[in-house]
């Protein structure tokens, strides 16, 4: 049985994004995701 990701992935937490640079009227975003592996745990993206 072939291994997917419906198989490794246990859930994917996407945040709301947050502007970093107030004089840019938000140009230059941030968002934090959270992926969950089954059996890794969690895994931070930056």
């Amino acid at each position: 049985m072939p291994c997917t990701e419906a198989y490794i992935v246990e859930k994917i937490v996407i945040h709301e994004s947050e502007a970093l640079d107030v004089k840019c009227q938000g140009t230059l975003r941030r968002q934090e995701i959270k992926i969950y592996y089954s059996f890794f745990g969690k895994v931070e993206l930056f």
